[in-house]
């Protein structure tokens, strides 16, 4: 199998298919078995070059869709790391000695799947900043364990919302998830820098969830988090709602 860490060279140069190629193979990036439309792809790439620190800071997700077309599969094909099931998904097929399948597909997930209405769109709870770019905080109902700490994620996205990255997911949940936390920002920059802290401060804190895919998961509750944004930016909790 391919060792992940050999292929931090990859963000010294700008990204090319042959980027992508070996990032499909990038050991907690990816669940064996997922079915990924074509734009998550685009955007777990980007995600895994950014926080590899890629020599190409205005890398888009256009650019890497232009990229990776050569390297996912045609109708009924199937390669290494994809297996196309219809226009714009694919299987992923590859999985290295320490892939593990998410915490978010286990038994009892599965078990609740079907239970929620899909198209419903989730409304966060409290809301802080202003503007279309945000960091936004989420977990699955079930996992809340009350006056505790339970997994929950803590992203970031452009314009479109935390709704809009939840079209891309949402088959893959077995609830309806709760949206904690929304805070606004005018740029993608700052909504990133503060996702950046966010995760800092909580890695920091030993938070951060190893075993799972990504690097976004943190064990901590809503008012855990509320208290680090008002620690790291106070004037934003000073605009909540």
């Amino acid at each position: 199998m391919t060792d992940a860490a050999s292929h931090d060279w990859l963000f010294d140069e700008p990204f090319t298919a042959l980027t992508a190629q070996r990032l499909f193979e990038r050991e907690g990036a990816w669940q064996a078995g997922r079915i990924y439309k074509r734009r998550e792809i685009a955007d777990i790439l980007l995600d895994v070059y950014r926080q590899g620190r890629g020599v190409e800071k205005d890398l888009t997700r256009g650019r890497i869709i232009r990229s990776i077309k050569k390297k996912l599969p045609g109708d009924g094909e199937k390669t290494e790391w994809f297996e196309k099931i219809d226009f714009g998904r694919y299987k992923y097929c590859y999985r290295s000695d320490g892939a593990d399948d998410s915490f978010l597909h286990s038994q009892e997930s599965e078990e609740k799947k079907d239970t929620w209405d899909s198209a419903e769109k989730v409304v966060p709870e409290l809301k802080f900043g202003e503007g279309k770019c945000e960091v936004y905080v989420w977990y699955l109902p079930h996992y809340e364990n009350a006056g505790q700490r339970w997994p929950m994620k803590i992203g970031s996205t452009s314009e479109g919302g935390f709704n809009r990255r939840l079209d891309d997911f949402q088959e893959n949940l077995p609830e309806m998830p709760r949206y904690v936390i929304q805070v606004r920002f005018t740029t993608e920059t700052n909504a990133r820098k503060l996702e950046k802290a966010l995760h800092y401060y909580f890695e920091n804190r030993g938070r951060r969830i190893e075993e799972v895919p990504g690097t976004e998961w943190f064990v901590t509750n809503p008012e855990e988090i509320v208290e680090a944004i008002g620690i790291l930016d106070p004037k934003l909790i000073e605009t909540g709602e």
